[in-house]
């Protein structure tokens, strides 16, 4: 089985025309969905107590969440960790 471990994020999505705010991301996200064009892959990540529910579920019907770990804390936020003050 191919596993992909990682960062499972909450980003905001910037365009000259639009702002998409609290967006599913990270590169584990993206290398195991375009993955499960070929198989079901495991995805090993920790992700925050506020990651969203149907997030979740998009993640489960693409690959396999039995490593995904839910702790204490926020999902890593790419917003937060790119402004500048």
């Amino acid at each position: 089985m191919l596993t992909v471990f990682g960062s499972v994020a909450i980003d905001t999505i910037r365009t000259p025309s639009k702002i998409i705010k609290n967006a599913l991301g990270g590169a584990a996200t993206y290398a195991a969905v375009s993955a499960s064009f070929f198989q079901k892959p495991g995805l090993i990540a920790v992700v925050g107590h506020d990651f969203p529910k149907g997030y979740q579920s998009i993640l489960k019907r693409f690959v396999d969440t039995k490593g995904v770990v839910h702790a204490n804390g926020k999902t890593f936020d790419m917003t937060e960790a790119t402004t500048l003050h």
